[in-house]
């Protein structure tokens, strides 16, 4: 059908899609224990999307979302700890997290994947839960994916006509 619409159209496969078996794992250095594929990033809204794995076994320490973000968990089961919300939540649960959430006691018995769309940057506290370590934000997503030649979902008409880079060769394929 689409021949009849458009004849002279000759996709070059950077329309909208990665196969993200092709991506590696790149750890997050200052969360010990959770690695992203990056799928996403603008560098215009602060927007970013992942698979993030949380190797099972880990804890993280607490964090403040100081964008809105949802997920869905993949595989394996999430686990979050402390106060009224205190659950364990596996494959096909979809979660929100309200920007400005402090989020304490987030872990993992296995390995779990989620996909994660973030509107804006996430803060990492230190131990004390007070200070900021540092911060993950899009550019870094960004920026992470260059350092490793990953082409990313376009954002704009612009990126969709450039050509894609090589393939990279995959770690492991999502489970």
């Amino acid at each position: 059908m689409s021949t009849a619409f458009n004849p002279d159209f000759d996709p070059t496969g950077i329309e909208g899609g990665v196969d993200t078996h092709a991506v590696p794992w790149l750890p997050l250095p200052q969360a010990p224990g959770l690695e992203l594929k990056p799928l996403r990033a603008s560098n215009e809204s602060g927007m970013f999307s992942a698979i993030l794995r949380l190797r099972g076994g880990t804890r993280l320490a607490p964090l403040v979302h100081l964008g809105a973000m949802d997920l869905m968990v993949l595989s394996g089961a999430l686990t979050y700890g402390e106060g009224p919300l205190a659950g364990t939540h596996g494959p096909g649960t979809w979660g929100y997290v309200p920007a400005n959430a402090r989020i304490v006691g987030l872990g993992a018995d296995e390995d779990v994947e989620c996909l994660v769309n973030c509107y804006g940057p996430i803060a990492f506290l230190e131990g004390n839960g007070r200070a900021v370590d540092s911060v993950l934000t899009s550019l870094d997503v960004l920026l992470a994916a260059r350092r490793h030649g990953l082409t990313l979902v376009p954002n704009t008409l612009a990126e969709c006509m450039l050509a894609r880079t090589s393939s990279v060769a995959a770690d492991a394929p999502l489970a």
